[in-house]
């Protein structure tokens, strides 16, 4: 049987993607060398794409990535939390009394 393991790396700063930086660290990811385990594991491809600010954002308590699982667009990976008042709320920081507090 084989696995697909998806890693999520959010870079968090303001750029167009066709920024030299993403190339290379794209680049930089495909030459990992993943021999040191005791897994057969390879790195078959990678994807990048533009985060859609309007299902996603850092929670502004405790920062972390979350996305509304409510939501038929929410990314895979990411936290469940919502949007209040335009900022974004992880269900752990949220009060206790909102419906998605953990």
């Amino acid at each position: 049987m084989a696995y697909l393991c998806n890693l999520y790396i959010v870079i968090d700063e303001e750029m167009d993607v066709t920024d030299n930086r993403i190339n290379g660290f794209i680049d930089q990811i495909m030459d990992l060398d993943l021999s040191d385990n005791d897994l057969s594991t390879c790195i078959v491809g990678a994807n990048i794409c533009e985060l859609n600010k309007t299902i996603c954002g850092k929670c502004c308590k405790c920062g972390a990535w979350v996305s509304d699982q409510q939501n038929v667009d929410s990314i895979d990976g990411f936290s469940d939390g919502c949007c209040i008042d335009g900022k974004w709320w992880c269900d752990l920081c949220l009060q206790e009394n909102h419906p998605k507090h953990f």
